[in-house]
């Protein structure tokens, strides 16, 4: 258990690890503009995938846009649905809007290495919506020189009728699904994995902000549809770019590793302060929020009187983190509660959750800064991670 120190110490610590936290996200953001330097290799738009009309082209699961994304599910034929691959689908119920992704010009679909009619029921069984294929008599080409039956995120570009691949990932690389991990790295139980008492890891250094600056404006791109694509290179030269890029995202992973392990080494302080919410249910005190599990994350949301779109919307950043807080149950299995709050009258929160489709998060009012006590008390979006002493 971390110590117990007053709020005063336990702010200075917490400020000291937000400078490697912001260090490590412009790393990311280098890493990510790296990435999309890479060059591209083609592949044959003609290869055949299984969809719900029948056999359709590679070219066709694009469905009309420029970019897809194709998360090449692990299949067990035969076996039956608790069976199946715990982590694919731990991953992909984390899909739960896709607009923002076509909004980019981007497709996202499901390619799952076993036969159709079986998994496509699976799908259905999950109640998962998003656009699902089978690829198993393509994997040979659509997986080339890689491992079949392991779990790939794999992105694509279209120019015209003809395919480019443009990155792959696989084991720990397709945690960029899932927002639940994300989540968890901010407790002080962390994942709960194993893995995580490792020792301390080296943190990749941070760059300046003139180079990320410069950065920004290189890959800044105007509204256009004129192609600006990377260089198209052999099979061999794109693999030999991948993996010296995936020599960088390993260091980095391993960075944010090593930050997540200095979260859950920080300090507590006692919340002292008596917090008054509103629920569905009437009145709610803070440790009501707990639902008796013994971690609580908070997501301080913007949405209350005098906010830009009051009162028919909730900010957009925090919308889109809701639309995209598609299922509790992995956040839940850790014994954390997840929950918004916001200043809001409780009928306005409760018809918003319903239009935007958003009934099963929980959303308090709150009836005074419900996170902490030494911050800005302008309106801002925030996360609080707590934790409760049984």
């Amino acid at each position: 258990m971390p110590r117990v120190v007053d709020r005063a110490a336990f702010q200075s610590e917490l400020d000291a690890i937000r400078v490697r936290e912001k260090a490590h996200i412009r790393e990311g953001d280098a890493i990510a503009a790296a990435r999309r330097r890479l060059p591209m290799v083609e592949v044959d738009s003609t290869t055949t995938v299984i969809g719900s009309h029948g056999s359709v082209s590679l070219l066709d699961v694009f469905e009309g846009r420029r970019q897809l994304i194709a998360y090449y599910f692990m299949w067990y034929p035969g076996h039956p649905a608790p069976e199946q691959c715990e982590g694919c689908t731990w991953c992909t119920t984390q899909v739960a809007e896709l607009s923002y992704l076509h909004s980019r010009d981007i497709t996202y679909a499901v390619v799952c290495q076993g036969p159709f009619d079986e998994s496509f029921r699976y799908r259905d069984f999950m109640g998962w919506d998003m656009p699902w294929y089978s690829a198993q008599d393509s994997l040979d080409t659509l997986l080339v020189g890689r491992r079949i039956g392991l779990m790939h995120l794999v992105s694509y570009l279209r120019d015209d009728d003809r395919v480019f691949e443009t990155y792959w990932t696989t084991r720990r690389g397709v945690e960029a699904m899932d927002y639940s991990l994300a989540l968890m790295d901010l407790t002080v139980y962390g994942r709960q994995e194993p893995w995580e008492r490792t020792a301390h890891r080296p943190v990749v250094a941070a760059r300046s902000r003139t180079l990320r600056q410069t950065e920004l404006n290189t890959e800044s791109r105007r509204e256009t549809r004129e192609m600006n694509t990377p260089p198209i290179v052999s099979a061999q030269q794109w693999d030999a770019a991948l993996q010296a890029m995936l020599v960088k995202e390993k260091e980095h992973m391993r960075a944010g590793d090593a930050l997540a392990a200095q979260r859950r080494r920080m300090p507590w302080t006692p919340v002292e302060k008596e917090y008054a919410f509103d629920g569905p249910d009437g009145k709610a005190s803070l440790l009501d929020l707990f639902q008796g599990r013994r971690q609580l994350l908070v997501y301080r949301a913007f949405f209350q009187p005098d906010v830009h779109g009051w009162p028919e919307h909730a900010c957009v950043g925090c919308s889109l983190m809701a639309d995209h807080v598609s299922n509790l149950a992995h956040l839940n299995a850790r014994d954390t509660t997840f929950v918004y709050a916001s200043p809001a009258p409780q009928a306005d929160i409760e018809r918003l959750k319903a239009r935007m489709g958003w009934e099963h998060i929980p959303w308090l009012r709150t009836h005074s800064s419900a996170t902490a006590t030494t911050r800005s008390s302008a309106p801002t979006s925030s996360t609080t991670a707590a934790t409760r002493r049984l």
